[in-house]
């Protein structure tokens, strides 16, 4: 196609950037949305309409932080074409060809990733195998973030266009069979293809990284990454990308999953992972090292398959504790809670049961839904022994609080103290109940007291976090700020980093109209900016920041990101209200007039009504639309 040409009404060529076995790639212009996509136009002969319209319709609601969004599915003049969001970046195939090699802590990083889209993809119903994984279709941004990009659309693999789009060197040995086979005889039913495909494509791929070239396409010639002289790498890491490379489909790994759970069980081979962070535990050393000791014992003592399913279910729900996945650890907790064949090992493994409790406490508590979070506190702390009782009840207390429940707070706490609690702990859990009694001052006092008691980081944190609370309460916005920088140094949790964000905004609004508002927005803006390039950013966290890029001015970032939101099908109305607000400023009255009725009708689609809300955003909202002559 040529530059300029216009696909589907609304998308215009900018120029080619692939030519791969099924297709042609474009990068092209969403003229309405005003952003970047990528249009791959199938060829010819890949071609089945009515079965490529059904299996696009199931690609577009594939939602992973390592695909990129399909948006649309266009067939036009005889030609097919799939819309996909633009990666701005450069394909693993680039660097190949540069010469340029990864630290192993990034291989392992990327390589898991792409493992857990594979396990994403291949659970879906039907199965979506991707058929073609190579370095050309692995992309990198500027930022390290790793997509898995040009899907062949391939789901049962029994057409012709699965056998001639393969590629070579990374295509499995099955694959390049089967088209051998195609290509002798015209058929190709003897040759029954399924995920181990991927595996092989995927391990292939790091196998080139590694190394510096691909695998021989002669496949029994390749030499194990084992064999080589590679110090650098873990043998752990070599033997995972040494057994889904075998020749035959049945040595390697039955599934994406289980190669994954292969690929977490590195990190217990590491000194970093060998304390478990679940959340809000702040355990002793003497706790940390018999719980990783259990879970050795189970991971190594244990041999029936149910067991085993348990310990790979269980690593994934740790693997999201590590990443703050909290979609991740609820969904995966209650699985694993609710899983009638793990009842009898959760009976007899109490750490595990109770810290699985408390992971999922703590997503209720971030959510400030501390009925929830009670609950579950409770039954973590019935559930443990040890110290990490202690800890846990301490958690249950302050839950309460949270809730308005003092006595039983107060009770909490006294009990929490006979079996064991630490005077800084219990510091800890009167400040909170000070704080949910308005006692600001006390709450200050008592937190003060945690942070003088030599007490972890993890509480350290907490408590700055509490005086920053108690300080906002006061209007003490720069004492505010002061206290969660404090609690940003102990580490950047995302919590910390939003509570942060909003601190610096607050503090703009306040010095509205003065050189310091710029300043305190610039603050702001690089804590937003830091929490969206995180692995799962929040819609609130990516609101905030395109809000903060509209009042530093720069509109052209916060069109940007709420624009990508709304292809996301968000219906938060502030989405829609800072894109007018940003089309008013821009004076595109048509973009504007747009925007405040997709607004409008989302903030009262939600059971809200002008009079209800005293914002004077919404306010404005309303304004302009009224404005428009539309409101009925």
């Amino acid at each position: 196609m040529e530059r300029g040409q216009i696909v589907g009404q609304i998308y215009q060529i900018v120029e080619e950037i692939g030519n791969g076995g099924t297709g042609v790639i474009y990068k092209a212009y969403h003229l309405r949305l005003e952003k970047y996509v990528v249009i791959k136009k199938i060829k010819d002969n890949f071609c089945m309409p009515v079965s490529m319209r059904w299996e696009a319709d199931i690609l577009k609601k594939l939602h992973h932080t390592c695909l990129p969004q399909v948006y649309d599915f266009i067939q036009q003049g005889g030609q097919v074409f799939t819309v996909m969001e633009y990666i701005d970046g450069c394909d693993l195939e680039y660097y190949l060809r540069q010469g340029i090699f990864f630290q192993p802590q990034q291989l392992l990083a990327w390589l898991r990733e792409l493992c857990s889209v594979l396990v994403y993809l291949h659970s879906q119903n039907p199965p979506i195998l991707h058929s073609d994984i190579k370095p050309a279709n692995i992309m990198v941004t500027a930022e390290g973030q790793i997509y898995l990009i040009d899907f062949n659309i391939s789901f049962g693999l029994e057409e012709e266009q699965d056998i001639l789009g393969i590629s070579q060197h990374y295509a499995a040995p099955e694959q390049a069979y089967r088209a051998n086979y195609y290509v002798a005889t015209g058929r190709a039913e003897n040759f029954v293809l399924d995920g181990r495909m991927d595996l092989y494509s995927l391990a292939a791929t790091f196998y080139a990284l590694i190394c510096g070239m691909p695998p021989s396409m002669d496949y029994e010639t390749n030499i194990p990454l084992g064999a080589m002289q590679l110090p650098q790498f873990s043998p752990s890491f070599l033997h995972v990308i040494d057994k889904a490379m075998q020749v035959n489909p049945q040595d390697r790994y039955p599934t994406a999953k289980q190669m994954y759970a292969a690929l977490v069980d590195l990190r217990k081979l590491d000194v970093r992972y060998r304390k478990l962070r679940l959340g809000q535990v702040a355990a002793t050393t003497g706790y940390a090292v018999l719980f990783m000791i259990s879970v050795g014992l189970i991971f190594h003592g244990i041999k029936t398959q149910t067991r085993e399913n348990f310990q790979k279910d269980y690593e994934i729900f740790y693997d999201a504790v590590n990443q703050e996945n909290e979609e991740q650890i609820l969904n995966q907790g209650l699985y694993i809670l609710n899983k009638e064949s793990y009842q009898a090992i959760l009976e007899k493994q109490s750490e595990e049961t109770a810290a699985i409790f408390h992971a999922v406490g703590s997503y209720y508590y971030e959510l400030e839904d501390y009925g929830n979070a009670s609950v579950y506190y409770e039954k973590a702390a019935e559930t443990a022994e040890g110290s990490a009782r202690a800890d846990y009840s301490r958690d249950y207390a302050i839950a309460l609080a949270k809730e308005g429940r003092m006595e039983e707070a107060q009770y909490m706490l006294q009990q929490s103290q006979e079996i064991g609690l630490s005077s800084v702990d219990a510091s800890y859990i009167r400040a909170e109940i000070a704080y949910e009694m308005q006692e600001y001052e006390q709450a200050s006092k008592e937190a003060q007291a945690v942070l003088e008691g030599n007490a972890d980081p993890w509480l350290c944190q907490k408590a700055y976090m509490l005086k920053a609370d108690a300080a906002k309460a006061e209007g003490d916005y720069q004492g505010q700020i002061t206290c969660l920088e404090e609690a940003k140094n102990l580490g950047e949790k995302n919590l910390v980093l939003q509570k942060l964000g909003a601190a610096y905004v607050d503090a703009a609004r306040q010095t509205q109209g003065t050189t310091a508002a710029r300043e305190y927005y610039k603050k702001s803006l690089e804590i937003y900016k830091r929490l969206a390039s995180m692995a799962y950013p929040s819609v609130e966290d990516r609101i905030n920041l395109a809000i903060v890029y509209l009042q530093l001015g720069e509109s052209y970032h916060g069109q940007k990101i709420l624009l990508s939101l709304t292809e996301e099908h968000v219906s938060d109305y502030r989405v829609w209200m800072y894109l007018a607000f940003a089309y008013e400023q821009d004076g595109d009255a048509a973009r504007m007039k747009y925007c405040c009725e997709e607004a409008v009708k989302y903030y009262e689609s939600a059971g809200m009504s002008k009079e209800e809300e005293v914002s004077g955003q919404v306010a404005h909202l309303y304004e302009l639309y009224e404005r428009t002559g539309e409101r009925k």
